[in-house]
């Protein structure tokens, strides 16, 4: 007997931003990690696309969801 399978994505779209899988596991990472720098590194993604991901989530909230801090010697942050 064969094996059936169904495969798909599911996104939560709140004021036009989609919330999906991707997104959800770099705000987790943000939260492990305590910079957007570790979680782009431990999600393989680029820092620039996710800086991305979080400036448009940041403004499709009605306030800011994420505190950034500017790295230097003692390196940068960002809170949730």
């Amino acid at each position: 007997m064969k094996t059936i399978s169904v495969n798909g994505n599911i996104w939560l779209e709140i004021s036009g931003l989609k919330i999906g899988k991707g997104r959800v596991d770099l705000l987790e990472n943000i939260k492990k990690f305590g910079s957007i720098s570790g979680s782009s590194k431990s999600l393989k993604i680029p820092y620039r696309k996710a800086w991305a991901m979080v400036m448009e989530i940041n403004k499709s909230s009605n306030r800011e969801l994420f505190i950034k801090t500017i790295g230097g010697n003692n390196g940068g942050y960002s809170r949730r």
